[in-house]
């Protein structure tokens, strides 16, 4: 099965992918001249590339629901300072496990930490965990000190001693 990068043109088989570029909007279309397949949609050129077979076999299962994500991440912060969540989303990537709720939110006192956690639809597993202190700095500030991101993404509690400090 092909699928258009570019638009969410439903996915068809390379057998049935044509072979010409005509001014009014071809269903699809491959290119004969470079080893690529492409789709033309309206008169622009978008890539073509395989779906992996995994990615329908995980959209067809029934996820976990919010609520279970909502409870798997407030579990995950119990111990960090402040922190704030977003309704999390549910999205599909081309990389196994395919099917991914994000839960988002904020931490630390002024909540200037944006964490996210990418949660395994299928199974609840903890697949992805990013933090980013959004402050703007004047100088760099100290590698060693704690901060609510190195907690995070150690997976620990709020972090001990003083709180960075910003020059």
């Amino acid at each position: 099965m092909l699928r258009c990068l570019r638009c969410t043109s439903e996915p068809v088989p390379r057998q049935q992918a044509k072979a010409t570029v005509d001014p009014a909007p071809p269903d699809l279309a491959v290119s004969k001249t470079s080893g690529d397949p492409f789709a033309v949609h309206g008169r622009r050129l978008h890539t073509l590339v395989p779906t992996p077979l995994g990615l329908y076999q995980a959209t067809d299962r029934t996820p976990i629901t919010r609520e279970r994500v909502e409870e798997i991440a407030q579990q995950d912060l119990a111990g960090q300072d402040s922190p704030t969540f977003d309704a999390p989303k549910l999205m599909a990537t081309w990389q196994p496990p395919y099917v991914l709720w994000y839960a988002v939110g904020r931490l630390g006192r002024e909540h200037y930490h944006a964490w996210t956690l990418g949660i395994d639809a299928s199974t609840g597993k903890i697949e992805t965990r990013n933090c980013l202190d959004t402050r703007q700095y004047v100088r760099a500030p100290d590698p060693n000190a704690p901060t609510p991101c190195k907690a995070f993404l150690k997976g620990e509690g709020a972090p001990k001693g003083p709180p960075a400090v910003i020059h």
